[in-house]
Order: C-alpha cells, then sequence, then structure tokens
C-alpha cells in the first residue's frame, strides 16, 4: 500500500481544470465581454437558474458544469444586450445570480481559488449594477465566502459587515417572513441571519472566540422569527454552523455533541449542508482522538449523501490519510482502505 500526497493528487485535464466542472473554469478564464450567447431570454433565465441550483445543492457538479457554463455565457449576452434598457436591473440579477451558483459550485468541487475568485468578482460587480440591496448582499456574501475559504479572515469580516449594513434598511422591524421565498429572492431577514452565520463562521477561522459567539447568538435570535430553514437560513443551519464553530475554535467535544444533536434530515431535500455536518462532526470525533471508527461512520454518510463534494474535499482527504497512516497498512476498520482507495490517496 503506497499513500500518495495529501491534499490529494489529481489528474488534470487539457484545460487545466479539475473535478467535473471544467466548462465553468473554461468560462471564467475568457473576457466576459467575448462572450457570446445566443439570443437573450430573460423569461427563461430563471428556470435554467432554478434548475442549476438544484444540481449544485445535490453536488452533482458534473451535470451542473456545462448547464452553468452554457447560463453565464448566456447571462453576459443578456447584461450586454439589455443595458441602459428597463430590463437592465433583470439581466444584471441574473448575471449576479449565475456566477454566485459558479462560486459555491466552485469552492464545494475543490477547485483553484483563481476561478472562485474571479467568479467571486464578477458576481459581486453584477450585482452592484442593479442598485438592489438584497443582490448586493447576496453578492457580497459570495465574496466574503471566498476570502474566508481563502484565509483571509479579517477581509472577509469586513465584507460580511459592510453587507449586514447595507442591508438593514430592506430589514423589517419585526423580522418575521414567510416560508417558501425563492432562493434568487430571499426575504431580507433570512438573508440577514445567513451573513451572522458566515460571520461566525469566520470570526472562528481567525479564532476570534467573542465576535463567533455573539453573531452566533444573533442569528439564533433571528431564526427564532424568521423560522425559515432548507435553502438560506433556519434553526438547523444555526445548529448546523454550531459545530462548525465549534470544530475551529478547538472545542471538540462540544462539536461532537451538537453535531450528534442536529437532525441532518432536516436539512434536506439539499445535500451539501447534511453532508458538511457529518463532515464536521467527524472533525470533532477525529480531534477528540480514540473515536476513528464514529468519525469515519460520518465521513462515509457524507460521502453516500454526496460524494463529488466528499471526495473532493480536502479535510476529508486528511483526515483519511491520517487515519490510514496511524494504521500503518494495517487497518482493522471496516470501509476504511475502501474509502481512501475511492478519494485517491492510495495507490
Amino acid at each position: 500500500m503506497d499513500l500518495i500526497e495529501v491534499p490529494r493528487k489529481r489528474e488534470r485535464t487539457e484545460s487545466g481544470a479539475v473535478n467535473g466542472v471544467r466548462d465553468v473554469v473554461r468560462v471564467l478564464r475568457r473576457d466576459p465581454w467575448r462572450l457570446t450567447g445566443g439570443e437573450p431570454d430573460l423569461g427563461r433565465m430563471a428556470t435554467r437558474l432554478d434548475d442549476a441550483e438544484s444540481l449544485r445543492r445535490q453536488c452533482r457538479y458534473a451535470e451542473l458544469g456545462p448547464l452553468l457554463a452554457a447560463i453565464i455565457v448566456d447571462a453576459e449576452t443578456a447584461a450586454r444586450a439589455e443595458e441602459n434598457t428597463e430590463r437592465e436591473v433583470a439581466a444584471f440579477t441574473w448575471l449576479s445570480h449565475a456566477y454566485q451558483t459558479a462560486v459555491y459550485t466552485l469552492i464545494r468541487a475543490g477547485e483553484s481559488y483563481a476561478a472562485t475568485w474571479v467568479a467571486a468578482e464578477r458576481c459581486a460587480a453584477a450585482a452592484r449594477r442593479t442598485g438592489d440591496s438584497v443582490v448586493q448582499a447576496l453578492g457580497s456574501r459570495c465574496r466574503a465566502y471566498v476570502l474566508s475559504h481563502a484565509g483571509w479572515e479579517t477581509e472577509a469580516m469586513d465584507t460580511i459587515t459592510a453587507a449586514i449594513d447595507g442591508l438593514a434598511p430592506a430589514v423589517d422591524d419585526v423580522l418575521e417572513s414567510p416560508t417558501g421565498d425563492p432562493w434568487w429572492s430571499p426575504d431580507p431577514s433570512a438573508l440577514l441571519g445567513a451573513l451572522l452565520l458566515d460571520g461566525a463562521k469566520a470570526a472562528s477561522r481567525g479564532n476570534d472566540r467573542p465576535t463567533a459567539s455573539r453573531m452566533l447568538r444573533q442569528a439564533e435570535g433571528v431564526s427564532a422569527r424568521v423560522r425559515q430553514d432548507g435553502v438560506l437560513f433556519g434553526p438547523a443551519n444555526v445548529a448546523a454552523y454550531g459545530v462548525f464553530v465549534a470544530i475551529e475554535l478547538g472545542d471538540a467535544t462540544d462539536a461532537v455533541r451538537l453535531g450528534s444533536s442536529v437532525d441532518a434530515s432536516s436539512l434536506l431535500p439539499f445535500k451539501d449542508r447534511p453532508a458538511m455536518l457529518h463532515i464536521d462532526t467527524a472533525r470533532g470525533y477525529a480531534a477528540k482522538g480514540g473515536h476513528e471508527e464514529a468519525a469515519l461512520h460520518r465521513i462515509l454518510e457524507a460521502e453516500r449523501l454526496a460524494p463529488e463534494m466528499t471526495r473532493n474535499h480536502a479535510t476529508v482527504r486528511e483526515m483519511v490519510g491520517a487515519m490510514v497512516q496511524r494504521r500503518e497498512g494495517r487497518s482493522t476498520t471496516p470501509g476504511l482502505r475502501e474509502l481512501a482507495a475511492r478519494i485517491g490517496i492510495l495507490n
């Protein structure tokens, strides 16, 4: 048995992209002004984006890539065609949302920050053209997401704080929202809650316990009144973020306790969030030591839900690689060796 480099050494395609989203990366490498699609059809854009977002939430990146790449090209074409017309705001709204989907797809699929940063900047730039505070907050949220994942927590927090301030006028005083808002037009209160969770996540990555705890408490307060779950924000999402914050702050016991108390099915039908809950809980077990089988069980649950995302997740590869190394090739943990082969850390 031979271990190969961890993070996983992935085979590169002719384009230099990996993980089934090469079509999106190819589009991002091009000058957006030279992207030319078919006749702009803003009426169909919402349906196509909804299909793309559904595939993203199901972590079906191989199917999503070609569809999303085509949407980006058509959205860029439509934005140019509708500039200075009465449909300009709608065109740039769809363009921003197309790049938003690209940002979260690229990060989850394990792509490089170079491509993800291009998508985030284009998302935020298109959002600014709309003049809509909710769309702009969504664009800023994408930008902060990339900054946080790149390890730039201070810049991420600055972006999140500015987004919260800009969104404030749109948030109702009572902070009550109905359920069923579409992902591309969220209630401002739910978006405020999501930004608070992102802030808690970024603060915990920067080891800022007071800020992380404060923003989690604020998010809990919003969730008690918004009571919306699934697509953007709600009580289950708050609980899942609490697991991440606990493990980032070194509270492994709390992470396991919280992770075991969250019903992962409450985050369905989308697959990415319950899979991430399992991965974060596995991190807690791994950090505690002596709980290898429990950690592996959680990773396998994540893989069952979202195989493409789990197998390309750097933390999963690190955890599994460490498990295999500790066993020195004599693993008796059921499924460990097979999982290591599937994620590509065994020859």
